[in-house]
């Protein structure tokens, strides 16, 4: 029987590893504007055990950019994402992006919140460095850019001045980001149900005296209700975002999962489910593996999938938490709870799951509500995804108009 598994499991990273490949050959140094060239994905992939880059390309080499494909799944042909608005909450100060320089390799680890996220940054660290020894804690090599706790000119020069793939964290939705084709984004998601839980037990851990740069408190405490199941119902129907419809005191779960989900066909974003890595952590390690195109020995794997299980996280709160003199929390280890699914049930009632089944079903389509129910694979991901390029595209400026899309200008 393991046997059978063994060999289904490498089956499907063949699958994807292949897709990876034939995604990222196309293009390998694009001619842009004025003669400035541009790498694609296609260069990454040649970087050393500790995550620093080696050089692998042939000076000189050109080739015409990548154009999109026309995606058989209509949500998949959008064509290139686009930064149309800079996104606002107390906790989300999406200015902060302009600061930042994109980097050929950088990897862009995304969710809404209470999704994962922390699981996912620590597996793309072991990943990028093939060690559980990190250089330095989870939180300040993988920092969350938006976050208006620390100077965003601090934050900028520590990014700038690691010389491995940088692992950058964000809760903003993908229309709020300067999207490079030069960058991986690994998005994750999880029941919204689960991620309520987690939320309200997340803000119950948040320490008092905690202050953002403009002095506010991290959460409006006071008017948050006692009672979950008051607070689920609010949370549900309430914006947190000036023109969302839910997710107060937060922001819209199901918006921000959304913008991700039209633009699953694009080759450098990709969806995990928290889910998935309860069932399989390795194969999902696996696959941020070949999606990094960072491949790991045989030897060390064993170690780096003990690393991210979520106890081995829970313990080691110190390297992959949120402990320390500056911690926002009253107890850092309860930042990993439980990574429980099905936390929900018996907490809400027959009204708020009603209530729930309404919402999902006006806010989201039924291929994303299914996905966000239980994960699994994402349907209408093409198989083969193509490299969009835009060397003339200014990265640090959101652009008006549409979303994106294949016809017209980008």
């Amino acid at each position: 029987m393991r046997g059978k598994v063994l060999a289904v499991t490498t089956c499907v990273l063949a699958v994807h590893r292949a897709r990876d490949a034939q995604v990222l050959a196309p293009c390998q140094l694009a001619e842009g504007a004025g003669g400035t060239k541009h790498r694609s994905t296609a260069t990454m992939g040649a970087y050393n055990q500790d995550g620093t880059e080696r050089t692998t390309m042939k000076s000189g080499r050109t080739q015409e950019p990548c154009r999109p494909s026309v995606a058989k799944d209509p949500a998949s042909a959008l064509g290139r994402p686009r930064w149309t608005r800079v996104y606002r909450h107390r906790l989300l100060d999406g200015e902060r992006w302009r600061a930042y320089t994109p980097r050929d390799g950088d990897i862009i680890v995304c969710s809404a919140y209470k999704a994962g996220t922390t699981w996912l940054q620590t597996i793309t660290a072991l990943v990028v460095f093939q060690t559980p020894e990190l250089p330095m804690p989870l939180a300040a090599l993988s920092p969350w850019l938006e976050l208006p706790r620390e100077p965003i000119e601090e934050v900028v020069a520590a990014l700038d001045a690691q010389t491995h793939r940088r692992i950058i964290k964000t809760h903003v939705p993908l229309d709020a980001l300067p999207y490079s084709e030069g960058a991986t984004y690994l998005f994750i998601g999880r029941d919204p149900r689960d991620v309520f839980v987690s939320l309200m037990n997340h803000i119950a851990n948040v320490r008092n005296e905690v202050r953002l740069l403009n002095g506010e408190r991290p959460w409006p405490c006071e008017e948050i209700p006692d009672d979950p199941r008051m607070f689920f119902r609010k949370w549900i129907t309430s914006p947190g975002v000036p023109g969302e419809r839910d997710g107060w005191p937060a922001w819209s779960l199901f918006s921000h999962t959304e913008s991700f989900w039209r633009y699953r066909g694009c080759a450098n974003i990709h969806l995990f489910h928290f889910s998935d890595l309860k069932a399989d952590l390795d194969a999902q390690m696996r696959r941020v593996s070949a999606i990094l195109d960072m491949p790991v020995n045989d030897e060390s794997w064993p170690r780096l999938v003990d690393a991210a299980r979520f106890q081995s996280m829970k313990r080691d709160v110190a390297r992959f938490g949120h402990a320390g003199p500056g911690s926002a929390f009253i107890d850092p280890s309860a930042f990993f709870r439980s990574g429980r699914n099905g936390q929900w049930r018996g907490l809400l009632g027959d009204t708020e799951l009603a209530l729930y089944r309404r919402v999902l079903a006006e806010r989201v389509t039924p291929d994303l509500a299914d996905w966000l129910a239980t994960g699994g694979p994402v349907p209408g991901e093409p198989a083969l995804r193509e490299v969009f390029s835009n060397p003339d595209m200014s990265m640090n400026e959101p652009v008006g108009g549409a979303e994106g899309g294949c016809e017209g200008e980008w």
